[in-house]
């Protein structure tokens, strides 16, 4: 499984060669992992630990990956999801992405 991501986020840097998109708000974060995880927004919050959501699991957590690439332009790896616990984690992980 370890190579399945490693070739993943191989294949995503490959790809992506735009510039993020400005950065994520509180809110379009919420929503973004709402839409993904097909939950409903106010279902989470920032202090939510990703892990313990409904449709979390390692297939979605690849295709948060890939979903946050190609909407947002936006690549973490899977070492970089294993490293956050939070939500809000995420969102920071995200906003360092794109400064």
């Amino acid at each position: 499984m370890q190579l399945t991501k490693k070739i993943l986020f191989v294949y995503l840097q490959k790809i992506s060669n735009k510039s993020p998109t400005t950065i994520m708000t509180k809110e379009e974060f919420i929503h973004f992992i709402a839409k993904e995880l097909e939950i409903e927004e106010k279902s989470i919050d920032l202090k939510s630990n990703f892990r313990n959501l409904k449709n979390w699991n390692s297939l979605n957590a690849l295709l948060f990956i890939s979903h946050l690439n190609e909407e947002k332009n936006i690549l973490i790896s899977s070492s970089d999801l294993a490293q956050s616990d939070t939500l809000d984690d995420l969102h920071l992980l995200i906003q360092q992405k794109t400064t």
